[in-house]
């Protein structure tokens, strides 16, 4: 369920530039989840588009704080 989350937040959310890095070009996308039992939550995912590449990759995710 989480899996097929993720890959909606990156096609439908707008991902703002975090920087580049010796890696590639990071990303972080602010979106909302509901978890299973129906509670909904704002979390902030990171991703990167690894140089000569063009598909993003997930990092990682965590809750936003104060809300």
């Amino acid at each position: 369920m989480l899996r097929g989350d993720l890959r909606q937040i990156i096609r439908q959310e707008k991902a703002v530039n975090a920087g580049r890095n010796d890696y590639g070009e990071k990303y972080t996308v602010l979106a909302r989840l509901k978890t299973p039992s129906g509670v909904s939550r704002d979390i902030i995912t990171v991703w990167i588009v690894l140089s000569g590449e063009d598909v993003p990759r997930f990092i990682t995710a965590y809750p936003r704080e104060g809300k």
